[in-house]
């Protein structure tokens, strides 16, 4: 909040994202990172490292935003 006043912002409001909301849009984000991933190791086998890093980097960076994070929206205004 220092951060706020140093810069001349107010919160007006704010959204925490629920949990199962961001799990869900996750769940689908990430089912459909799996599946492209699956088809371009088919066309580009030399590169399923690559993929299969991406993966796993995409599903840990999730894991983390649903359990060490909180997500949530800012409105701001400038303090004039």
């Amino acid at each position: 909040m220092d951060i706020f006043t140093k810069n001349q912002v107010e919160l007006v409001e704010e959204d925490l994202i629920a949990e199962e909301i961001l799990e869900d849009v996750n769940d689908n984000n990430n089912k459909n990172i799996v599946r492209r991933a699956m088809e371009l190791k088919l066309k580009y086998p030399d590169k399923s490292k690559i993929f299969d890093d991406y993966v796993k980097k995409q599903l840990d960076e999730c894991e983390f935003l649903e359990n060490e994070v909180k997500c949530v929206t800012w409105l701001l205004r400038k303090v004039e």
